[in-house]
C-alpha cells in the first residue's frame, strides 16, 4: 500500500515537492516514537511485571494513567515538529499540515502500544501496521487520484486526514481495552515513573534506528536538493520493501534468542541466527540483482521518467540491507546487550551524516547512496566482531550444504 501511495505522490507531484514530502515522511516516520517519552515502550514492558506478581489493580492504574499521561504530551512534540517543519519548508501553513500528520502517527504508536501492554498482541501489532495505511487507503489515495491534488500542502493535508482517522479510531479501540477495568479510589498514578524510565532506552533505540534509514534522505534534501531527495527517497523506500521484510524474519527469532540466551546456549544462537542470515542475504541479493536487472526499465514505467537514475541508487543503498542479514542487533539485545547496540547505531547516525555529507559534496546521490550502504553495513561488521571478542561467538551468514 506504501508503494502505491508513493508511485501516486511521484506521478502527482514535481521532483522538488516530491523531495520535500520524503524529507517530511521521514521526519515523522523517524521520530514518532518520541510521542509518551518512552513511556509507551514502559507499559509494554512494565505491565506483565505487576500483573504477574498479582498487582493487578496496580497494572491497570499505570495502563490507564500511562495511556492519559503519554497522549497529554503530543501536544508538546507536535510543536516542535511544526516549527521544525515550517522552517525547512519555509511555510507555516505546510509545517502545520505536517504536524498533524505527526500527531495521528504519534497517537497510533500510543494506542498500539497500550493496546499491546493488556496482552492483546495480536491487536495491537495490527494497530501499529494496518491502521495509517487503512485510513490512507480508505481517503488519502482516493482524494488525492479524484481532486487531482498536485501541491505539497494538498498531498500531506490528505495524508494527515487519513491518517488522523485512523488514529482517531486507534485511541478509541485503546481507550476500551485499557480503561475499561475497575479501579478503586485509592489507585493513583501506579508506577508510572518506573515503567517511564524502563521504556525511555526503548523509545531512544527505535527513533535511533529509524534515523539510520532516512539519514540518507535529509542528507540529500539539504546538501544537493529536493530533486535529489526525490531521488534517495524514492531508493530507500524500494530498498524498504526488501528490509522489511527480512525484519519480519528478525523479529519473529526473538523469542527463541532471549531462551536461548538465558539458558547459555550459544551454540543454538549461533546456529539459528547463522541460518536466517543465510536466507536474508540471499534474499537481499536476489532483490540487488532483481533492481540492477529490471529496475531501469520499470521504475521510471511506475513512478515517472525523473526516475531513471532509481535503480542504481537501491542497489548501493541495499548493501545496508545486506550486510545486516546477520540478525546480530538481535542477538545483541537478547543477551543483554542492548545499550552496546545502542551505542552503535547513534555512532552509525551521527558518523553517517558526516560521511554521507562529505560524499554527497563530492560525487552526488550515488556517492551518497554508498556511503549510507557501506557506513551501516560496517555498523552490523562491529557489533558481530563485538560478540566474537565477548562471547566466542562468530556469527556469519550460513548455507545449506550438500550431504
Amino acid at each position: 500500500m506504501q508503494l502505491l501511495l508513493v508511485a501516486i505522490v511521484t506521478r502527482t507531484l514535481d521532483q522538488a515537492d516530491a523531495g520535500r514530502y520524503f524529507v517530511i515522511v521521514g521526519a515523522v516516520s523517524a521520530t514518532m516514537y518520541f510521542a509518551g517519552f518512552g513511556l509507551p515502550d514502559g507499559l509494554v514492558k512494565y505491565c506483565p511485571v505487576l500483573g504477574a506478581k498479582g498487582a493487578h489493580e496496580a497494572a491497570a492504574a499505570l495502563l490507564r494513567n500511562g495511556f492519559v499521561v503519554s497522549v497529554a504530551t503530543v501536544p508538546l512534540c507536535t510543536g516542535v515538529f511544526f516549527v521544525a517543519t515550517a522552517v525547512y519548508v519555509d511555510s507555516w501553513s505546510i509545517g502545520a499540515t505536517a504536524a498533524l500528520c505527526w500527531t495521528a502517527y504519534g497517537v497510533i504508536f500510543i494506542a498500539a502500544q497500550a493496546v499491546v501492554a493488556t496482552g492483546r498482541g495480536s491487536l495491537g501489532t495490527s494497530i501499529y501496521y494496518s491502521a495509517a495505511n487503512t485510513g490512507q487507503l480508505i481517503i488519502t489515495i482516493p482524494a488525492i487520484v479524484i481532486l487531482k491534488l498536485d501541491e505539497l500542502q494538498s498531498v500531506i493535508l490528505a495524508l494527515a486526514l487519513g491518517t488522523l482517522t485512523s488514529a482517531s479510531a486507534c485511541a478509541l479501540v485503546a481507550w476500551r481495552v485499557a480503561g475499561k477495568r475497575t479501579i478503586s479510589a485509592t489507585a493513583k498514578f501506579g508506577d508510572v515513573r518506573a515503567a517511564w524510565n524502563q521504556g525511555l532506552s526503548l523509545a531512544a533505540n527505535r527513533v535511533v534506528m529509524n534515523c539510520i534509514a532516512w539519514v540518507p534522505v535529509w542528507i540529500a534534501g539539504f546538501t544537493l536538493g529536493a530533486a535529489d531527495a526525490a531521488v534517495v527517497g524514492l531508493a530507500s523506500r524500494l530498498a524498504g520493501v526488501v528490509g522489511a521484510l527480512n525484519a519480519a524474519v528478525r523479529f519473529s527469532l526473538r523469542p527463541t534468542l532471549a531462551r536461548d540466551a538465558a539458558l547459555g546456549d550459544w551454540k543454538k544462537i549461533e546456529k539459528r541466527a547463522s541460518k536466517i542470515g543465510g536466507l536474508a542475504f540471499t534474499f537481499a541479493l536476489f532483490g540487488l540483482c532483481g533492481v540492477l536487472v529490471v529496475g531501469p526499465s520499470v521504475i521510471p514505467w511506475i513512478f515517472g521518467p525523473e526516475y531513471t537514475t532509481v535503480s542504481v541508487v537501491t542497489a548501493l543503498m541495499l548493501v545496508a540491507t545486506i550486510g545486516s542479514s546477520v540478525p546480530i542487533d538481535e542477538v545483541l539485545k537478547m543477551s543483554g546487550h542492548a545499550r552496546v547496540v545502542l551505542l552503535a547505531q547513534i555512532v552509525a547516525v551521527v558518523g553517517g551524516m558526516g560521511a554521507q555529507t562529505v560524499a554527497a559534496d563530492l560525487g552526488g546521490v550515488n556517492a551518497l547512496a554508498f556511503a549510507y550502504g557501506g557506513g551501516t553495513a560496517l555498523m552490523y561488521v562491529g557489533l558481530i566482531l563485538y560478540l566474537w571478542r565477548v562471547r566466542g561467538v562468530l556469527i556469519l551468514p550460513g548455507f545449506p550444504r550438500k550431504a
